[in-house]
């Protein structure tokens, strides 16, 4: 489970805790903190949800990372391995930001005004850093289905882009590839039931009319 160590909120893409940590709880009702949420040193702040795999083995969640000098945080996808406690990071956010470069907005050779500037460079990576890859899946096969805005998907009616998308990879983070092509709204906490079907929620709002 997780659990706060350090009480204060930090903004980002979603409000979180600083210094939740991932921690196993035994039947005999002893604990061990299996992975420490605040590691300043790195720029890591928190654990933020987990999935453990079929064979309770090892976990795959999502820690927040800060960004130095810049409001906006980030997310990536880790497993650790219950027995020893060591980690593997299967994401990197830093360099995942894929935006459809062929729409107007994120297009590189469009001029770029005064009044959009800070905008349209932010859309177009240039300083844009806020990616989040949350929600991990585990399914029977090994590999995670988890929630990402890495591809710059906006819904209609939506008042904050990006949206998620759900993506798919292989136990050890390779061949991440986009299957929810049609979450246009938003797509968190995929869970796998009973058949290996894998449910979600969904944010969509294409019918939603505003003045």
């Amino acid at each position: 489970f997780s659990t706060q160590s350090v009480s204060s909120n930090a903004p980002g893409q979603y409000v979180h805790h600083v210094g939740t940590d991932l921690v196993v709880a035994y039947p005999d009702g002893t604990e061990r903190l299996l992975v420490k949420g605040d590691q300043p040193a790195i720029g890591l702040q928190a654990v933020h949800d987990f999935c453990v795999d079929l064979e309770g083995k090892s976990i795959v969640y999502s820690h927040i990372e800060a960004i130095p000098g810049l409001f906006a945080k980030r997310c990536d996808l880790w497993r650790v391995d219950i027995q020893s406690g060591d980690t593997t990071r299967l994401t990197d956010s830093a360099n995942e930001w894929n935006p459809p470069w062929g729409a107007a907005q994120f297009n590189p050779q469009r001029p770029i005004d005064q009044t959009t500037e800070n905008r349209n460079r932010e859309s177009r990576g240039l300083f844009y850093d806020r990616v989040w890859n949350m929600g991990p899946c585990i399914c029977g096969d090994g590999s995670t289905i988890f929630s990402s805005n890495r591809e710059a998907m906006r819904s209609p009616g939506e008042a904050y882009p990006p949206s998620f998308q759900l993506f798919r990879m292989e136990a050890d983070g390779r061949n991440c590839h986009l299957i929810g092509h049609l979450n246009l709204g938003g797509a968190l906490h995929p869970t796998i039931n009973r058949n290996g079907r894998v449910v979600w929620s969904s944010a969509e709002q294409q019918g939603n009319r505003k003045g």
